[in-house]
């Protein structure tokens, strides 16, 4: 805080002037409300997660824990330094899905091979190939196919390089030198002449390669792909039909190329064997997130925490019913029924149906037969598990709730919540934050943007945070009202606008405007710091 600052006058450099520049939540609050079960905030946890097994029974999640330790186990004791690309494992996975001809020289058949179908498979095992994958961010939230970046490293600049990269892996299978260099001139060639094609968006029928997609991808999954739903042409436009010309003249080269773009995906890609274990953690904390968020919630956020931030969410969904009935009664909204009943059931923090989600996606993992303990084919195994998991709440679109694929666990930390905070901060900060979610997921499903009520966002926060008080008068729990934080003077109303806005700070030019629009006309705020005009709306 800046308290030499006028919060009338500039309220956001009055809670954020001395603020250091570190909001590392705050893009993810701003954006959609994605639900992607982040266990980022579970580094240096998962060896203690790995060893609770008593905890892991108690849920009834041992399969699958077990089936972790073994990943991580196998994990720690494989040679991963050098990378072993000639693996029989991973070899016999490439062969299945397009070939290897740099290895299996005449018994590759260019006639059975698709560039399109190849990378599609790519796709199941997390490796992008000619073809990359992304979904749309409204409902229902279909996936699309676009041209893919064309290289085998992310940075032009990498160590080792693409060529340098490329004659690793072939080296790995003791193909002569020239026929190293040869294999990856072609694979250059084909780059060269793959880069040339236009990427206008220019109209082109590959109605087949969409359906190979859906089918190799989505196993021909008609909730995912309805077929009796337009689709436009840039789902897989002019650019697609020119490549697979281009493919057509360079088969081997192509084939070469994904069979190697799936190797770097399964490539631990170490500097030094020292580097093993904090992979191996890592691997196995990426591969099955959704286990290891659920033991993290049971083993980490007391069951008085979780009551506290749902009776948080459930005052604000309240303010929020009330203020639709207000609306509906004001300007008579023909959708108001199905709109309103999206926005309370699309609601953040519902730990109940974040648990029925997790639950059906770890239902995923035990189902997952492995019977060869070698790392390559757990490896195999459990990046086409992480990918199957991702897919499931696209294939379940129609009845499984945003909030209920998110990991609400990850926002239970300053400066969102912390459970020492006087209760008008946490309204302030957790409670301004929910209503902003909630809002978010109603567009993700009706594109419609509605200013008035994004201004209304905090107010809604006020008003839930006063209803919460008078219930706690109410039931005789004054001992509950904490209204002080130490080191500051300020009142529980001031308290509260306090909270809202520390939410932004370290953030940059935008975080700033919005956390001020927030305050825009807000007669609470005004009321509050006994300011004389509107307070904190000076746009910089």
């Amino acid at each position: 805080m800046n308290l030499s600052v006028d919060p009338c006058h500039d309220f956001y450099e009055y809670s954020c002037g001395n603020h250091p520049w570190s909001s590392k939540l705050l893009w993810r609050m701003l954006g959609s409300w994605q639900g992607d079960y982040s266990t980022i905030y579970l580094q240096d946890r998962v060896e203690h997660l790995l060893g609770k097994m008593d905890l892991a029974e108690s849920l009834n999640v041992s399969k699958e824990l077990k089936l972790a330790q073994r990943f991580y186990n196998a994990c720690l004791e494989a040679d991963l330094y050098p990378f072993p690309a000639a693996d029989p494992h991973y070899l016999t996975l490439i062969r299945s899905i397009g070939g290897f001809p740099a290895v299996d020289g005449a018994n590759w058949n260019a006639s059975n091979f698709s560039w399109f179908n190849m990378s599609a498979h790519l796709i199941n095992y997390g490796a992008e190939g000619l073809i990359d994958e992304y979904f749309e961010s409204n409902f229902p939230f279909q996936p699309k196919i676009r041209a893919a970046r064309i290289a085998l490293e992310v940075f032009e600049n990498s160590r080792p390089n693409d060529e340098e990269r490329m004659t690793g892996y072939l080296r790995a299978f003791q193909l002569p030198e020239d026929k190293i260099a040869e294999v990856i001139a072609g694979v250059l060639a084909f780059w060269k002449e793959a880069g040339s094609i236009d990427y206008g968006r220019k109209p082109g029928n590959c109605e087949a390669f969409e359906a190979n997609y859906f089918e190799i991808v989505w196993d021909g999954d008609k909730i995912v792909w309805n077929k009796d739903q337009p689709r436009e042409d840039a789902d897989c436009n002019f650019y697609f039909v020119e490549l697979d010309k281009v493919c057509a003249r360079h088969p081997e080269a192509v084939a070469n190329y994904l069979a190697m773009k799936l190797l770097r995906a399964l490539d631990a890609k170490l500097n030094n064997s020292g580097e093993q274990k904090q992979y191996c953690m890592e691997k196995v904390q990426y591969s099955v997130p959704f286990l290891f968020s659920k033991l993290f919630l049971a083993d980490h956020i007391p069951e008085e925490i979780k009551l506290e931030v749902s009776e948080i969410a459930k005052e604000v969904q309240n303010s929020l019913r009330r203020s639709l009935d207000k609306r509906k009664d004001k300007h008579g909204w023909f959708n108001y029924s199905g709109r309103s009943r999206r926005i309370l059931w699309e609601f953040p923090f519902n730990f109940t149906q974040v648990n029925s989600f997790a639950d059906r996606v770890i239902s995923e993992i035990g189902s997952l037969q492995t019977i060869d303990d070698s790392y390559a084919a757990i490896n195999i195994n459990m990046r086409r598990l992480y990918v199957k998991s991702s897919r499931y709440s696209a294939r379940h679109t129609m009845d499984l709730p945003i909030s209920s694929k998110s990991a609400d666990r990850r926002y239970l930390q300053p400066p969102v919540y912390h459970p020492t905070w006087p209760v008008s901060f946490k309204f302030g900060a957790l409670g301004s934050f929910i209503g902003r979610q909630a809002y978010i997921n109603n567009q993700r499903y009706d594109r419609i943007h509605d200013s008035e009520m994004e201004k209304a966002e905090l107010r809604l926060a006020f008003s839930a945070y006063k209803s919460h008080i008078k219930h706690l008068i109410r039931d005789h729990k004054q001992d509950k009202i904490n209204e002080t934080m130490p080191g500051l003077d300020l009142m529980p109303d001031q308290l509260f606008f306090l909270g809202a806005t520390h939410i932004f700070c370290g953030s940059d030019y935008n975080g700033r405007q919005i956390a001020l629009f927030s305050l825009l006309k807000n007669e609470d705020f005004r009321l509050a710091f006994n300011c004389t005009a509107a307070p904190g709306i000076r746009r910089q």
